[in-house]
């Protein structure tokens, strides 16, 4: 539909179908621009971990072993962190691209690293299909 015809057309309806159509169109606005202001705050996280030898392309083995740090477990002996970096959409054990982190991140609902030490626990690693992995 062409947008000028867009007001005839809710005219037509009647007016509550006019108030619910801006409402639609208010709130997905507003999720658009909830889904980019996570995707900074989730990018500032993975920027802090991220390996800078690598153009910051990859949260690598130093980034890992801070991460493991700074939420309190060891990486090299946790299963469940294996298991947070399945979650989070990872396709090696060994490193996570920027776009898996933030994908990973946004899809649990995790904005923060206490968010993620708070999730770490609830991880069942045997839920986990490491075939693919």
């Amino acid at each position: 539909l062409r947008t000028k015809t867009l007001p005839k057309l809710i005219l037509l309806m009647g007016k509550g179908v006019g108030e619910k159509i801006r409402k639609a169109i208010s709130k997905r606005s507003s999720s658009a621009t909830q889904i980019k202001s996570q995707e900074a705050i989730v990018g500032e996280i993975f920027e802090s971990y991220a390996d800078q030898n690598n153009g910051s392309k990859f949260i690598e083995e130093d980034g890992i072993e801070q991460l493991g740090e700074d939420i309190g477990t060891d990486p090299a002996s946790d299963v469940k962190f294996l298991v947070l970096f399945w979650k989070l959409g990872a396709k090696s054990p060994g490193k996570i691209s920027k776009q898996e982190f933030i994908s990973g991140m946004i899809n649990l609902c995790l904005e923060s690293v206490s968010d993620i030490k708070a999730l770490l626990p609830t991880l069942n690693p045997d839920s986990m299909n490491f075939h693919n992995f």
